[in-house]
């Protein structure tokens, strides 16, 4: 597969804290990994660094051949509209809006004519199985729904990378399950690449490879080593 995303050699520093030291992954087309590790192993850290948020002190991050490290503020905003996607622990979904609204915003951004965003928000809402609260604001729906919501969100404009921080944190175990199934078909229905931080050691194992994040190092654990490795690993 065609390597999308590279992270060669990342080290960042907060204060005397390093949050990662010498950090490298790829992530090919299509491919979803999941970062996993301990609380404060650098593993948000890497994700802000791979989606262009935060610059490393050291190292580069390339996408599509694109050095985001030394990128201007203009590239990687029309970047980050227009080939990235972002499911955060909260939904982060602007709670004035509907949900149908809040997944129209993407393409709104994007100059696409409100008509046809909102029949795309409407129908990937209906798809993703929440189409009879599309009405609705963020606050008058379930955890669950909130983050089916999220997801269309991210993948309406069909990005070639998903970036989700703990997308099924704040959920319970059923919801959890069912909001990464939704996270999983999305991207692979649109072709996006995931990148995913989560504590959940079932879930990270629906994807196509765990890299272990601890003590701001990556450790590749892939196949029936990552089964076997995701066992042993204590439940954060």
């Amino acid at each position: 597969m065609t390597e999308l995303l590279i992270a060669d050699g990342v080290a960042v520093t907060f204060g005397v804290t390093a949050a990662l030291s010498g950090a490298s992954v790829r992530v090919a087309e299509g491919e979803a990994v999941a970062l996993i590790g301990p609380s404060g192993a650098g593993k948000s850290t890497l994700l802000l660094c791979l989606a262009g948020l935060l610059r490393p002190d050291e190292g580069i991050v390339r996408y599509d051949g694109i050095d985001l490290t030394s990128a201007g503020p203009d590239e990687l905003a029309r970047i980050r509209l227009r080939e990235f996607g972002f499911v955060f622990q909260g939904g982060d979904l602007m709670p004035e809006l509907s949900l149908a609204e809040n997944v129209e915003l993407p393409l709104r951004l994007a100059g696409i004519p409100r008509r046809d965003a909102q029949e795309r928000a409407e129908r990937l809402l209906v798809h993703l199985g929440v189409g009879e609260a599309r009405t609705r604001r963020p606050d008058e729906v379930s955890g669950g729904q909130a983050q089916r919501a999220a997801v269309a969100r991210a993948v309406v404009h069909e990005p070639a990378v998903v970036f989700a921080d703990e997308p099924t944190g704040a959920l319970d175990t059923d919801n959890a399950r069912g909001v990464m199934q939704v996270l999983l078909a999305a991207t692979r229905d649109v072709g996006a690449s995931l990148v995913m931080v989560t504590h959940d050691r079932s879930l990270a194992s629906l994807t196509d490879r765990v890299v272990e994040v601890h003590d701001g190092r990556v450790h590749d654990v892939v196949g029936d080593a990552a089964t076997e490795q995701l066992g042993r690993m204590p439940a954060w």
